[in-house]
């Protein structure tokens, strides 16, 4: 898993308040899940077949899946994107978890 953020630290205030950084980066080892966060980079736009491309002209990827993280507000997202959380509508963490368990879900049955 790839997380690319605008953010100098990824989920760092978050986690901070909630303490549940530890706890997330042990359920990523312990699932086998290698994260690969790569800070003060935005994306600009994605292609068709999932390359990333960043503010600075870089171009990365392919991918196989794009999960947009899109902030706190409602925003638009590509008409075959799966959804989760605030950009869906504003809601609390455990509706975002239970977004993001379904579209696991989805994506485990193709």
């Amino acid at each position: 898993v790839t997380v690319y953020t605008p953010d100098a630290n990824w989920a760092s205030t978050t986690l901070a308040t909630t303490f549940e950084n530890a706890t997330l980066r042990a359920l990523h080892s312990n699932a086998g899940v290698r994260l690969n966060v790569v800070t003060s980079k935005i994306v600009q736009c994605i292609d068709k077949n999932t390359f990333l491309y960043l503010s600075n002209t870089e171009r990365v990827g392919p991918f196989e899946t794009v999960v947009l993280a899109t902030g706190s507000l409602p925003a638009p997202y590509p008409e075959d994107a799966l959804a989760v959380g605030d950009c869906v509508a504003p809601r609390g963490i455990w509706s975002a978890t239970s977004d993001a368990q379904r579209c696991v879900r989805e994506l485990s049955s193709t």
